[in-house]
Formats: structure tokens, sequence, C-alpha cells
């Protein structure tokens, strides 16, 4: 609030005022990522735009250097750290605006429209009931990927009661060419198989995303 009571008071300080969201947009989202406890966050906030004026400087490098000075144990995560977040924690359990925003903001990085769908839901690819999975999968690849970022996709609520827990053969004829979303089209489009090489694969390609759309 104050961030926006000052921009309408400095016309020119949209510039900086939009720094600072994405960076804190980007501060937070690695921080859910990668599981860090969220209870100190307060003590950030609680002062920071007391301690921005005391600096006599709005920028991002100010409220960096007031993170690593006062608030070291809540800096966000760094590439690395964050790039493993991306690839093995376990997403789909997270809160669900949470899910759906990181899915969103992958699906938006195709370009094009994003299409407004009420009746989406978070398909995972490879089932949380593998049953018909395990010539492809053992019991602790499964556990390890199922929740994942990268076996992850937006698809319909009828095309993801149409897919179910169908093997992937059959599943990719279910779905490919119908999915409305883009980030899910390439999956399909583009992977004859869907195995633990497959999901790394992709965890990659995420991470990779993830890293450039949330800098710190």
């Amino acid at each position: 609030m104050q961030l926006l009571k000052k921009l309408d008071q400095e016309p020119d300080f949209e510039d900086t005022a939009l720094e600072i969201l994405r960076f804190l947009e980007s501060f937070l989202v690695r921080r859910a990522i990668c599981e860090k406890e969220p209870t100190g966050l307060h003590a950030v906030f609680k002062r920071l735009w007391d301690n921005l004026k005391e600096k006599g400087n709005f920028s991002t490098a100010t409220i960096k250097e007031i993170i690593r000075e006062k608030h070291s144990t809540q800096k966000a995560p760094e590439d690395e750290d964050f790039i493993k977040g991306i690839r093995v924690v376990e997403l789909a359990l997270k809160k669900k605006h949470l899910v759906h925003f990181m899915l969103e903001e992958y699906d938006k990085s195709f370009g094009g429209e994003f299409p407004l769908c009420k009746k989406r839901e978070v398909e995972h690819i490879l089932p949380v009931k593998f049953i018909n999975w395990q010539n492809d999968f053992d019991e602790q690849n499964h556990q390890l990927l199922v929740n994942t970022f990268a076996n992850l996709v937006f698809l319909t609520d009828k095309l993801n009661k149409e897919a179910s827990n169908k093997p992937y053969a059959e599943k990719r004829v279910s779905i490919r060419g119908k999915a409305m979303f883009m980030s899910t089209r390439k999956v399909f489009d583009e992977n004859e198989t869907w195995k633990p090489e497959d999901i790394r694969k992709r965890s990659l390609d995420i991470a990779n995303w993830a890293v450039k759309r949330f800098p710190c």
C-alpha cells in the first residue's frame, strides 16, 4: 500500500515500483517453491518501508541490502537451490493458488492467448494410482516424481476424466490435439513415452524457464 501511495504521489516512480514488485514476486515464489519457512517474513515486511525511508533509497537493491543486513535467514534461494526445488519439490501438494499460478505462468511463456477455463483441473500425467504404469515405474520413482511440477498439466475436467489412470499411450490418444492449454499440448505432441527420464527432462526445461521468469 505504501508503494502504491508513493506511486500515486510520484508518477516518475512507476519504473522503480514495477521493478520492486517483480523482485517481491520472485522472492516469494522462490521461497514458496523451496519450502522456506514463511513465519519470519512478517519481520521482513513489518518495518521494510520504514527501513527504506531510513536508507533514503527506494529500490530493489536497497531491499536486498536490508534483507541481507537485518534478515539474513530470510533471503531468497539462489539459482541452484531454486532449480533443485522446481525439479524435486512436490508442487501438487502445495496450496492450490501456488500450483495454479505456476502452471499458468509456464503456459503463458509459450505465447498466444491464455485460455479462460472455469472447469480446468490439474492433471497428473503419471497418475497417483499407477497400476497401469508399473512396466515403466517402480514404487520409488513413482513416489519421487508423481507430484513434481514436470508431471503436472492443466486439463479441462472433461478431458481429465477421460484420461483418468490410462497407460500413457492411451492417455496420449485421448488428449493429443484436444488440449486447450499450449503447455499441455506440447507434452503430448513431443513425448511418445512418459518414463522417469521424460519427466526429468521436462523438469530441467521448466527449471531453466523458472530461473529466468523469477530472477532474484
